[in-house]
């Protein structure tokens, strides 16, 4: 009907909409996390020299319950569930492997395949109010680059090959981890443990893990991990 082709129209538009500001502030986060960074915390360092500044963000999808919280002397507006503390669990997570963005599979999901190739998978996990193991995905880091940006539709299906190989690569290594295949996996990691490598602290991590038992994965492995340990999401 007339009615029902506007509102798939409308909510078309919607979704496009809800694209754009996400790549915007995607982009905004990005190089706040780099250069941008850098500059604002040299000056800062004028005044205070042991000033020290990170952002981190983490991205996940699902219900919450808006409301005021307090008393009669304060109250703040806040957001409850446990899919906003899983957000913020993300958020943590993102110190562990080095990286300013991290984001559920769920949130990965509901974009678009073509934005999709913006991203790539970092590791698989269990938190602390998930029932589930959770994929973790990051920007692709070699798609941030000094001075300019990739993202944007524009852009979409002209990535560089290296960046896709980036990825490809290091997806891999965690494909071959999560199916117990550690000898092989700590190979491809140990391609990123370079000095100049964006995703270092990611490997290293992985590959501090495996190194617990000689790189051989357990009998009772199950293909993930859970992240129990302080400054692990938890």
């Amino acid at each position: 009907s007339k009615g029902h082709a506007q509102f798939r129209r409308q909510m078309r538009a919607l979704r496009a909409l809800a694209i754009e500001c996400f790549f915007s502030f995607l982009e905004t986060s990005q190089r706040l996390a780099g250069e941008e960074m850098e500059e604002l915390v040299a000056r800062a360092r004028q005044k205070l020299p042991t000033f020290e500044l990170a952002l981190g963000f983490g991205y996940h999808v699902g219900w919450a319950i808006e409301g005021p919280i307090g008393s009669v002397h304060k109250v703040d507006a806040s957001y409850l569930s446990p899919h906003v503390n899983l957000a913020a669990r993300l958020e943590t997570a993102t110190k562990l492997y080095g990286v300013s963005n991290l984001f559920s599979g769920q949130f990965y999901y509901l974009l678009p395949k073509a934005c999709r190739r913006y991203f790539m998978k970092l590791d698989l996990v269990t938190m602390k109010g998930s029932q589930h193991p959770i994929l973790l995905f990051t920007v692709n880091p070699l798609l941030v680059v000094a001075g300019a940006s990739h993202f944007g539709r524009e852009t979409l299906d002209h990535i560089p090959k290296k960046a896709e190989d980036f990825a490809k690569t290091y997806s891999e290594a965690v494909t071959l981890y999560c199916a117990g295949k550690w000898s092989r996996a700590r190979i491809k990691f140990e391609q990123y443990d370079t000095l100049d490598c964006p995703l270092r602290k990611a490997a290293q991590h992985m590959l501090a893990f495996m190194s617990l038992t000689n790189y051989v994965a357990p009998n009772d492995w199950l293909g993930y991990r859970v992240l129990t340990r302080k400054g692990d999401g938890d």
